[in-house]
């Protein structure tokens, strides 16, 4: 069918047709057949024993952009017609139906917004063979086309700049063509409209080779082309006087890479040394579109934040450095550049988090959260400077958990957990500064908040205190519960801090945690995981601090043995799970094995699984002798059946034989079996 059309558009019998009664059949065919078309190309394996799909597949797509072709051509070669009687035509309607077939194989809608993550199979394959030649060549030469900025073409090209990036930098003639049309396609005299596209295709081709520079692109030109050609139209719409230009360009600056900011930074990279060397042009200039006082509209504001947030993973980060082209030496910054620029963010991000309006705010703490996950993974691989303009953000960004917006407290939560390295950790931490006390009473606050925000999302999911929550407000109590788990387990970490607060308030935190887990049946899987991870990660020191002060190791076992329980199919979080148990069982004193047993009804587990799992794990004497201790107790053994108890000191006792050590615990309070001499199996 797509090749019985191509041909009626060929012989030009479709050149002189507009859509009226006669000619809706075939609009009709078009339309359906190019719907078929693109989903058998994005629907259908293609790999293993499905491979031989792959060359009629893309068979398809190669049709569809000769089909494209074949109109476009027509439509050049007809005379004289105004674009409004053009998009009555049927050559118009196949270009606009069979594009479709392109676009969707590329993994890219109708409105050009990106719906999959990778270009399908047989679109790849036509794009990188020869076939795809004349289709490339039509979208990059303004000859080929009845009216060169309409919006179809800009369109295409756009989609394959995103999908297919590589498409266009494989000849020097078609990166050059590329360049050529988004220069013309911005021109300050054209109409908002066409200078909209021309950068949506600019950032478009920035996009599509931040993804797929790992394994498309090899080429030096494609570096160089960002920073020498496309930048300067960049930075001329950044002054533009419409603000939908000034965000479209923008948001462009968020997906440069380090080795595009280091061409726009530094002169030379190899001799450039001194903080007076740089060139802050093109950053400063972003800056000034995030200050209410300097660009009024707010989503110019919002888009000018999320960017700087983006960029600052780009220069601090190092994230592309062991992707990037083989040819480019990785290029890091100077401790000296990575101060003064993180100060131009923090100074003008602090005065964003008091915007009137909550999408600059949100998009301001995004930008503080990145600069500072950046710095954090900076200070990991390598020693770095203090970084005091982080520590005087801090403040403020606790403050946003107050805000009303339900973004604004989600993006405070996440830049809480990076920033409270630079406040906390030891490396940073110091006794005698004048702002400890307030940097505890603000840790002390966070350990509090964030368990609150834990609990009411918690109660709500479990209906233990009903709320008339929209949708909208449930979503947003669930992702602040799974950031809070997170940003406490950070807290948490900190064991410096320990001496300093409250043992019930650790308590408290850990509680809202264990509670995450516990109700893992009913509750947002992602709230879980993120419980698991940060209780995991706690570092040991943590748990002896706590051993026999608090229920907390105690409440800590009977949920991860209550979990397991009701999990006994492995679970992505069991493997988690056990590593926890493990860790509070070697920090676990008597005390806190008591508190296991006792809290029983409020925490149930089942004592024989406990006991099952220990002895399948071999756990080590030392650990049974505090059970066999606990287990003894007048307490606990009012609870416990003495089958129960004689199960555990018999235990320990062959745990005992076993590893050569001698028994603690008294061998006449064992009530034995006479005819069980080897103790008791599982």
């Amino acid at each position: 069918l797509m090749t019985a059309i191509k041909g009626r558009i060929s012989f030009g019998w479709l050149s002189n047709e507009t859509i009226s009664s006669h000619a809706h059949s075939m609009e009709i065919v078009m339309i359906e057949v190019s719907q078929i078309a693109g989903k058998l190309c994005t629907i259908l394996p293609f790999y293993g024993e499905n491979s031989v799909l792959l060359q009629p597949a893309s068979r398809l797509v190669q049709c569809a952009g000769d089909i494209f072709v074949e109109s476009t051509k027509m439509i050049v070669s007809k005379p004289l017609i105004t674009e409004h009687e053009l998009e009555h035509t049927l050559l118009y309607k196949g270009i606009s139906s069979f594009s479709n077939v392109i676009t969707e194989s590329l993994g890219v809608d109708s409105s050009n917004t990106v719906k999959v993550t990778t270009c399908s199979a047989p679109a790849e394959k036509w794009l990188s063979d020869a076939s795809s030649y004349d289709f490339i060549g039509l979208l990059l030469t303004d000859s080929c086309w009845k009216f060169p900025s309409s919006k179809n073409r800009i369109d295409m090209l756009s989609s394959v700049a995103k999908r297919s990036p590589w498409t266009l930098a494989r000849e020097p003639f078609n990166l050059a063509s590329f360049c050529h049309v988004c220069a013309v396609q911005c021109r300050s005299q054209n109409d908002v409209d066409s200078r909209i596209l021309g950068l949506k295709l600019i950032e478009s081709f920035i996009l599509g080779r931040k993804s797929f520079l790992a394994n498309r692109i090899s080429n030096s030109m494609v570096f160089s082309v960002v920073p020498e050609t496309l930048c300067p139209i960049l930075l001329a719409a950044l002054e533009d006087h419409v603000a939908a230009i000034r965000s479209c360009a923008v948001s462009s600056f968020g997906s440069f890479l380090k080795h595009d900011w280091v061409d726009l930074f530094l002169s030379d990279a190899d001799s450039v040394k001194g903080q007076h060397s740089i060139y802050w042009e093109p950053l400063e200039c972003i800056l000034s579109l995030c200050a209410a006082n300097e660009e009024e509209k707010a989503n110019v504001r919002s888009s000018s934040c999320k960017a700087v947030g983006d960029i600052c993973t780009a220069c601090i980060g190092d994230t592309f450095r062991e992707k990037e082209d083989d040819t480019h030496e990785d290029v890091s910054f100077s401790d000296d550049f990575v101060l003064a620029f993180t100060c131009k963010i923090c100074e003008v991000m602090i005065n964003a988090l008091t915007d009137e309006n909550a999408s600059v705010r949100s998009m301001a703490l995004h930008a503080i959260g990145n600069t500072a996950l950046a710095l954090k993974e900076r200070c990991h691989e390598r020693s770095a400077p203090q970084f005091p303009s982080m520590k005087h953000l801090f403040p403020s960004v606790c403050a946003c958990l107050g805000d009303k917006d339900e973004k604004v407290v989600a993006n405070a939560i996440r830049s809480i957990s990076h920033i409270a390295y630079f406040v906390y950790c030891p490396e940073y931490f110091s006794e005698i500064e004048n702002s400890t006390l307030a940097a505890l009473h603000v840790y002390r606050s966070l350990l509090s908040d964030l368990s609150e925000i834990i609990k009411f999302a918690l109660e709500d999911a479990a209906g233990e205190i009903p709320r008339e929550l929209t949708w909208k407000q449930r979503n947003g109590a669930k992702k602040h519960a799974w950031g809070s788990c997170t940003t406490l387990g950070m807290l948490l970490s900190f064991s410096n801090l320990l001496p300093y607060i409250d043992d019930s308030l650790a308590e408290s935190a850990l509680s809202s945690l264990f509670r995450c887990i516990q109700l893992s049946n009913v509750i947002n899987e992602k709230i879980v995981a993120a419980a698991i991870k940060a209780l995991e990660k706690l570092p040991i020191t943590l748990w002896h601090h706590l051993s026999c002060k608090c229920d907390s190791i105690g409440r800590g076992l009977a949920t991860c043995f209550g979990f397991l329980q009701e999990r006994k199919s492995k679970t992505p979080h069991n493997h988690d799970v056990e590593s926890l148990a493990n860790l509070l069982l070697i920090s676990a004193k008597r005390t806190d094995f008591c508190s296991l047993f006792l809290i029983r009804e409020s925490v149930p587990f089942s004592v024989e699984y406990f006991y099952q799992w220990l002895v399948t794990h071999d756990i080590e004497a030392g650990v049974l002798e505090e059970i066999a201790d606990a287990v003894s107790s007048q307490k606990v053994e009012q609870i416990l059946d003495v089958s129960v108890v004689q199960m555990f000191l018999s235990r320990t006792i062959q745990q005992n034989r076993r590893q050569g050590s001698p028994c603690k615990v008294k061998i006449a309070s064992v009530p034995l079996d006479g005819n069980d001499e080897e103790g008791d199996e599982l």
